[in-house]
């Protein structure tokens, strides 16, 4: 029974991404199952890898329509978005020290990483700071902010923004109703961020948005 449902999953798998993306998921699935025992990170990293999430294809994308010397992504993972942005500045940010000592081997080029807690914003302005970072081009959060509440976020992206400005913001926002997600956060909430200048479907779950930060928010 198990060898079935394996085998269905990796059917639908395959209808979904296709054969190319998926050899690609299963390589870093693999390598990423090895660093996991040897770091002993969160194990939803070993499979939500950049070819088995296409979401990630176009986050990137999105990241690059704007200009973007510095881009910072909280909650980086094993860098899979991070790491495929070009940007003279690259910063990955993630409260989870284990997983940013494996993601240094799965990015090429110049990285810096820093352990912090969003919900800290001195961890984040601090960790910011120990970067050399004075100005964010564009700030990544994507699906694990749908674990905190728009209040939340707000509250931390205003004190950081006062110490440190923030040009433009990527966040998803999850379409009302999909389980398995504590808040979806609407069109209507990312705009208490700011203006938003670009939406895309990525697929049934979720709409990427790039948000213009205007001014600090409240």
């Amino acid at each position: 029974m198990n060898q079935l449902n394996s085998a269905s999953r990796l059917t639908r798998k395959l209808a979904q991404i296709g054969p190319r993306r998926l050899l690609g998921a299963v390589y870093e699935a693999l390598r990423n199952r090895v660093l996991h025992l040897i770091y002993g990170f969160d194990p939803w990293h070993v499979t939500g890898n950049f070819h088995a999430r296409p979401y990630k294809a176009d986050v990137v994308r999105l990241i690059e329509s704007v200009p973007h010397d510095c881009v910072v992504e909280i909650g980086v993972g094993l860098g899979d978005i991070l790491g495929r942005v070009h940007a003279t500045k690259r910063v990955g940010i993630d409260r989870e020290a284990a997983v940013l000592k494996a993601a240094k081997y799965c990015v090429n080029g110049p990285v810096s990483f820093a352990v912090a807690d969003f919900e800290k914003p001195e961890e984040l302005i601090a960790a910011l700071k120990g970067s050399a970072v004075s100005s964010v081009d564009v700030l990544l959060l994507v699906n694990w902010i749908h674990m905190i509440e728009m209040d939340v976020i707000a509250h931390t992206l205003s004190a950081v923004s006062r110490e440190i400005s923030i040009k433009h913001i990527v966040m998803d926002t999850i379409r009302a109703g999909t389980p398995g997600y504590r808040f979806t956060h609407s069109q209507n909430d990312l705009r208490r961020l700011g203006d938003i200048k670009k939406v895309i479907a990525a697929d049934d779950v979720r709409d990427l948005v790039i948000v213009e930060v205007k001014s600090i928010f409240d």
